[in-house]
């Protein structure tokens, strides 16, 4: 008798977290999202990024152009830091999507 309990509160919880998370599915984010590019790239120097980025704006079409750095990410157990050799920085820009 007292496992048909729990098992209905789980199932209540998870209709619960699935209506939650339609909901912000669904949720106005502030801006708009349509035509936006994205895309991680490395690259040897700040200097390299600036004319990367110069470049992009230039493209017919383009509205707007930005880019930034992260190296430092917190996780659980501290503070992760990304350093690329310089061998690898030095090397053709990498794409992911």
């Amino acid at each position: 008798m007292r496992s048909n309990e729990v098992h209905f509160v789980l199932l209540a919880g998870a209709g619960l977290l699935l209506r939650t998370f339609f909901n912000l599915q669904s949720a106005p984010t502030g801006f708009r999202a349509e035509n936006v590019l994205t895309l991680h790239m490395v690259v040897a120097d700040a200097d390299e990024a600036r004319a990367l980025e110069e470049r992009v704006s230039q493209i017919p079409g383009v509205r707007a152009a930005g880019s930034f750095r992260c190296c430092r990410c917190r996780t659980r157990t501290g503070t992760a830091v990304f350093l690329l050799p310089a061998a690898r920085a030095k090397a053709a820009p990498s794409f992911a999507t």
